[in-house]
């Protein structure tokens, strides 16, 4: 039975986090578009998931440092949680200059 990947490039974990990034990179301006086009009430409520998502990522990540900080900061397997993090702050900061234009001055 198939699980879907068969298309999906395979990465090496030490590469995970750049993969992230790029991604990041290249959602930025879609996300920007979709922002816009939508009301201020959902650009909030973009805003408080993306930023509760994020805090678990990152408590996530930091309880993993607080037990082995080596391991968590340069073992190739948690790069995938370092790139999710990178992800993540760069969805919530987008969100969040998003709503900056709701509020008035």
């Amino acid at each position: 039975m198939s699980d879907g990947n068969e298309l999906a490039p395979g990465f090496e974990p030490e590469y995970l986090q750049w993969a992230a990034l790029a991604i990041a990179d290249a959602w930025t301006e879609h996300d920007e578009l979709a922002l816009a086009g939508v009301t201020a009430e959902q650009r909030r409520a973009q805003r408080d998931a993306r930023g509760t998502l994020y805090t678990f990522i990152a408590q996530y990540r930091n309880a993993s440092m607080d037990h082995d900080e080596q391991a968590t900061c340069h073992a190739p397997e948690w790069q995938v949680v370092a790139g999710m993090t990178d992800l993540l702050a760069q969805m919530l900061a987008t969100a969040e200059a998003a709503c900056s234009h709701d509020e008035p001055d």
